[in-house]
């Protein structure tokens, strides 16, 4: 029975785990030795500046956690000033004697300042997972390969520019490099998990291919041009999250990434999406700040499960596919700054709908549908410049807790508005409005009205605020 105890229990060698997270200690006893039976070791957010050599004499150890509570905005603002990264908390150095723990399954040393890792870390044949994030490493040790039961590696938020052959990682399952200077990668084929991203110089690795049981691919914030079009050899694949990369061309064997959950292409420079008709699993899905998006297939119909939907920033694509009504599992949808002229009367397929941003669109009016949008809660409509009128329908919006008009065309409200019986916020400033709907004084749950900058005289303004409590009419 694991026993976690203090280092001050009668008989160490009844203890197996011990738990020093966030403690404040930043050295270790040398009785700390006399635990060989220890086999979990937890410094969770400690300030050490050295490693503890002690914790090697352990030969039992099977886990240690030492995270770092590296303040990773200040180690980068002192190197790039040049300044000696030593005077902030965090270990610099790993000794060799790390090679005697040969019992280590669990390797966390993340939030530190190491700078190397020693040859000796390859004598850890047990070793499964490690964790060296957020250091300051520029290679990895050539005995690296040695690892042969690594089925977790995570060296994201280094100074890496190459790493070495990992093809020997037969149980490698899940590895992250974002945030390196990496322009390649080694070969992997047994990966379920790889991410990427932010790796400026990094193309797309032909033999990701290869990678036949990947699940999760993230690979953001890049220099991805291009995708092969063999990418639906991936078949198990869930998530790809591809966005802010220099993507000019979506290939058709998106189309076979059957098991497709998250695809994230958005801030590419791609100008039409392919079909994607067979991604019926697909319940996120952004294609947000693409300048050039023009045109969307219409080939959602079959899309069912798909909660959270972003088009916003793609201000040449003036009309949404009519197959997006069908998509009636949708919970979140972003089409703000976008070249919209119309929402498809389909729209009403949106029964499940909370949160719907148009902000800055080219919008005129919405559709009589949106009385079908019984769950919405958050409508925005700001700086819709064309939107002149609002449908009687709005007020079947019963739900609605939020709604901004402000910056728009309107000249009235109509009286249904007053049906909004949970609107607690109404943003209607910069509007050419001169009076409100009585039906308004129903609100009882408003908290918040803007009216700034309209065309009400004092009478009728002061006639409004009467309604509300003190305080709510801006």
């Amino acid at each position: 029975m694991t026993k976690k105890e203090t280092l001050l229990n009668p008989d160490p060698l009844q203890v197996t785990e011990l738990d020093f997270s966030r403690k404040d200690i930043i050295t270790l006893p040398h009785t700390l030795a006399r635990y060989k039976n220890l086999k979990v070791l937890r410094f969770g957010n400690n300030r050490f500046t050295e490693f503890p050599r002690i914790i090697c004499e352990l030969p039992k150890l099977e886990e240690l956690h030492f995270e770092g509570d590296q303040d990773s905005l200040a180690a980068e603002q002192a190197y790039r000033e040049g300044r000696d990264l030593d005077i902030l908390p965090g270990i610099t150095v790993l000794p060799p004697e790390i090679g005697k723990l040969k019992n280590l399954k669990v390797l966390i040393l993340s939030d530190h300042l190491l700078r190397s890792l020693p040859e000796e870390l390859g004598s850890l044949k047990k070793l499964k997972f490690l964790d060296v994030s957020g250091n300051e490493l520029e290679s990895l040790p050539s005995t690296f390969p040695l690892l042969e039961k690594l089925s977790f590696l995570n060296v994201a938020g280094n100074r890496l520019t190459s790493l070495p052959d990992l093809s020997q990682l037969s149980s490698l399952r899940e590895f992250h490099c974002d945030q390196n200077r990496l322009s390649s990668l080694p070969k992997m084929k047994g990966l379920t998990v790889l991410t990427m991203s932010a790796n400026p110089q990094l193309k797309f690795p032909s033999h990701i291919l290869d990678m036949k049981d990947l699940k999760i691919l993230q690979a953001a914030m890049n220099s991805i041009v291009t995708i092969p079009s063999a990418i639906g050899k991936l078949k198990k694949l869930e998530d790809l999250s591809l966005w802010e990369n220099k993507i000019k061309r979506l290939p058709r064997g998106l189309n076979k990434l059957t098991r497709l959950k998250v695809l994230n292409l958005s801030h590419n420079d791609f100008a039409s999406l392919p079909d994607i008709s067979a991604l019926s699993r697909l319940v996120f899905l952004h294609v947000n700040d693409n300048p050039f998006l023009k045109n969307i297939p219409n080939c959602f119909a079959q899309m069912k499960r798909l909660r959270e939907l972003g088009i916003y920033r793609c201000r040449n694509m003036s009309s949404l596919p009519t197959s997006f009504g069908s998509c009636s599992s949708l919970i979140t949808v972003n089409l703000f700054e976008s070249g919209l002229k119309k929402l498809p009367d389909s729209v009403k397929g949106w029964t499940n709908l909370r949160h719907l941003d148009v902000s800055t669109a080219l919008l005129s009016t919405l559709p009589r549908s949106i009385a079908k949008w019984k769950n919405l809660e958050y409508l925005n409509l700001t700086m819709c410049l064309n939107l002149t009128t609002l449908p009687d329908e709005i007020g079947e919006l019963s739900r609605l807790q939020t709604l901004d008009l402000a910056m728009c065309d309107l000249e009235s409200l109509p009286y249904s508005i007053g049906k909004l019986k949970n609107l607690t916020a109404l943003s209607l400033q910069h509007n050419r409005l001169s009076s409100l709907p009585e039906s308004m004084k129903k609100l009882r749950k408003l908290r918040y009205l803007n009216l700034a900058n309209n065309k009400f005289s004092k009478k009728n303004l002061q006639k409004i605020k009467q309604w509300f409590a003190p305080g709510i009419v801006e």
